[in-house]
C-alpha cells in the first residue's frame, strides 16, 4: 500500500523467480524490487465465475478485490472452494 492505494502484490512465484532462483540474500532485498506492479483484480460486484475465469485464465490463486482503487480484500482459491462447499 501507498498512500492508502496498493502498489504491487508479492506473490509466492516472485519471491521464488527473483530471490530464490537468482539466490539473493531475502534479507538485503526491499519489497518494491520484486512486487509486481501488474496485478490483476475485480471489483466486489464481480461474479463469482467471472473472478474464477480470471484466476484460471491467468494461473494465480489469489484475487485482489478493489473498489474505487482501494483495496477490499484478497481473495484465494481455497476461499472460493469453501463458499461452494457450503453451498
Amino acid at each position: 500500500m501507498k498512500e492508502g492505494k496498493i502498489a504491487g502484490i508479492v506473490s509466492e512465484s516472485d519471491i521464488v523467480r527473483k530471490i530464490a532462483a537468482e539466490d539473493l540474500k531475502p534479507s538485503q532485498i526491499k519489497l518494491e524490487e520484486i512486487m509486481s506492479k501488474d496485478f490483476k483484480w475485480v471489483a466486489p460486484d464481480t461474479e463469482i465465475e467471472q473472478a474464477v475465469q480470471k484466476m484460471l485464465n491467468n494461473s494465480i490463486r489469489r484475487l485482489i478485490v478493489l473498489e474505487n482503487k482501494e483495496l477490499v480484500v484478497v481473495i484465494t482459491q481455497t476461499d472460493f472452494a469453501d463458499f461452494l462447499r457450503s453451498c
